[in-house]
């Protein structure tokens, strides 16, 4: 079974980024000063840079 949460070494050693399934698409999820909570739909981890869609589903 597919994860609704993507973990990586800079995600886990993070509290305020996650990146997460929504409505079936990947979505980074950040905190902007200006802005607030920022999200962005994603295919590749901007972090470890693993395809989510091929690794998790």
């Amino acid at each position: 079974m597919a994860s609704k949460y993507h973990e990586c070494e800079t995600i886990n050693k993070s509290g305020n980024i996650s990146i997460e399934k929504i409505n079936g698409q990947w979505t980074w999820i950040f905190w902007n000063d200006k802005k607030g909570n920022q999200g962005h739909g994603v295919r590749y981890c901007p972090y470890c840079g693993n395809d989510l869609e091929e690794t998790e589903g």
